[in-house]
């Protein structure tokens, strides 16, 4: 179902992080193309090159100035 399709994992800062990986590692068992997103501060829960180690790509790490509100897209 999910085989040739690329997710985009964006981790922020909370203790939840650490779990990312996991969902990682799932969502590369069903062939998806994992690329991974995260924030300064979700670097303080878990180290990136975790995920560069599971993705096979190189880590982007995002800055947040303020607070976002996120708009749901239907």
């Amino acid at each position: 179902m999910l085989k040739g399709k690329t997710v985009v994992l964006a981790i922020s800062g909370s203790i939840a992080a650490y779990k990312m990986a996991n969902v990682a590692r799932m969502l590369l068992k069903q062939h998806c193309d994992v690329e991974v997103l995260m924030t300064q501060n979700a670097t303080q829960f878990i180290n990136p090159i975790t995920f560069e180690s599971l993705t096979g790509h190189k880590l982007s790490l995002i800055h947040i100035s303020e607070p976002t509100r996120l708009r749901r897209i239907s």
